[in-house]
């Protein structure tokens, strides 16, 4: 009986210890954003951002800054990968040259070099004829 009850007192002094899952959460949210929110440096070749629609991702070549739209759905047919820009916008051998920030309009993106500091407008669509890439300038 002694063993039974100190070990329900060693469990709930440890699991007393503990922040709950909710805290515990917030508490790792809070440090990826922290984390988000420095300078992030990108070491792979191929990055997927996020869009706001959740059947969509951005795939980036850091290298060159080759854009393509990445799309699925749950029907037959909805899946697939389109190109936003095959133009060469670098002759490097360097990840990470090329970065993408989202903006306020859930269609439209920042491409930046992180090199030189030019800069695109980068927009996708499920309609081909509204994707595009062109510099600001």
């Amino acid at each position: 009986m002694k063993k039974l009850l100190c070990v329900l007192c060693l469990f709930l002094i440890l699991n007393g210890c503990q922040p709950s899952p909710s805290v515990q959460q917030t508490e790792e949210t809070s440090q990826v954003e922290q984390v988000q929110s420095k300078k992030e440096v990108l070491t792979e070749r191929y990055t997927l951002y996020k869009t706001e629609n959740y059947h969509t991702f951005i795939k980036l070549d850091t290298q060159t800054g080759q854009l393509w739209q990445v799309h699925w759905g749950l029907e037959e047919g909805n899946d697939g990968i389109d190109v936003l820009s095959d133009m060469v916008l670098a002759d490097t051998t360097k990840n990470g040259r090329f970065r993408l920030f989202s903006t306020v309009n859930m269609y439209n993106f920042i491409l930046l070099d992180e090199i030189d500091g030019r800069v695109w407008q980068v927009q996708w669509s499920f309609k081909e004829k509204e994707r595009f890439i062109e510099p600001i300038e």
